[in-house]
């Protein structure tokens, strides 16, 4: 915009300045009352239940599409053909994944061990330091 040349043409300007700054102040009030009223329309009893159901439904497993296939990846240590060593780490780390809901199978292709280890783990027995990951 020029220089205004006018008293008028300058508080014309600064008139619609105020207008639209006006506007937008409205519209982010709007969102606000939207949101602040969503988990009500939605059929919580507070956005703190209605949080809990997102970061639940972020949590849930994926549901497989038909005839698609996940990339078939392998341990590093697998792939170089080296042994894992099982550590505190990595049978907490079984235990974890197993509390998820994973399989064996799932589990020993992930952290790279053998199924026979991911079960001894989880039974409460105790699968020796070093064992091959000779996964199935």
């Amino acid at each position: 915009m020029s220089k205004p040349e006018t008293f008028e043409e300058l508080q014309k300007a600064l008139v619609d300045q105020a207008v639209k700054a006006a506007q937008d102040q409205w519209k982010v009030l709007e969102k606000e009352r939207k949101l602040s009223s969503l988990f009500r329309d939605l059929g919580f009893r507070s956005n703190a239940d209605l949080i809990k159901a997102l970061q639940e439904l972020g949590d849930a497993k994926p549901k497989k599409v038909k005839g698609e296939k996940k990339p078939k990846v392998k341990a590093k240590a697998k792939a170089k053909g080296k042994r894992i060593r099982l550590t505190d780490e990595v049978r907490v780390k079984v235990l974890e994944l197993k509390l998820q809901g994973k399989s064996a199978a799932e589990i020993s292709k992930e952290l790279g061990i053998s199924q026979p280890s991911v079960y001894k783990i989880t039974k409460g027995g105790s699968a020796e330091e070093g064992s091959p990951s000779t996964a199935a």
